[in-house]
This record gives structure tokens, C-alpha cells and sequence, in this order.
């Protein structure tokens, strides 16, 4: 009986066990489900259903800002050595 009843507290521990487990795995799926949606609202260009492929995307899209950045800022000098050439010319 007292093996019987020692079965059953460690059954029982082992289900509360499991019951934590799947809580813990239902928690981390639904923040990835979370996380998915924001991503395919936020970057609806991106078909990618795979982490790595989003963050491919990602970088591609980083890439492409820094170069922007670099053209604005090289109109922006050749712009300003203009009007410098302009001012002097005319002082």
C-alpha cells in the first residue's frame, strides 16, 4: 500500500511536472506567434516565414538605408562645395 501510494505521489509530480512543461512550451509558441505577426505587419514585403530568412531581410534592408544615407550625405557636400564656389565667386 505505502508503494502503491509512493507510485502515486511520484505519478502525480510527474504530471504536474509535464503540466509546467507544455504551460512553459504554450507560453514561448504564443510570443513567437506574437512576434511573427508583428513582423509581417511591420515588414509586409517579407514573405518569409523562415527566422533566418527575416533576418536576411533585415539586413538587406539595413544595407540599403546606410547607402541612402551615403548618397544624401555626398549630394549634401557636393551641394555645399557649390555654394562655396558660388559665394566666392560672387564676394
Amino acid at each position: 500500500m505505502q508503494d502503491d501510494n509512493s507510485k502515486l505521489a511520484q505519478d502525480i509530480s510527474d504530471l504536474k511536472s509535464d503540466i509546467e512543461d507544455r504551460r512553459e512550451a504554450l507560453l514561448k509558441q504564443h510570443v513567437e506567434e506574437k512576434d511573427m505577426e508583428w513582423f509581417k505587419r511591420e515588414y509586409p514585403d517579407c514573405t518569409a516565414e523562415d527566422a533566418d530568412d527575416q533576418i536576411q531581410y533585415l539586413q538587406e534592408m539595413i544595407c540599403l538605408e546606410e547607402q541612402k544615407v551615403e548618397r544624401v550625405q555626398q549630394e549634401t557636400n557636393d551641394i555645399d562645395r557649390k555654394l562655396r564656389m558660388v559665394n566666392n565667386g560672387t564676394q
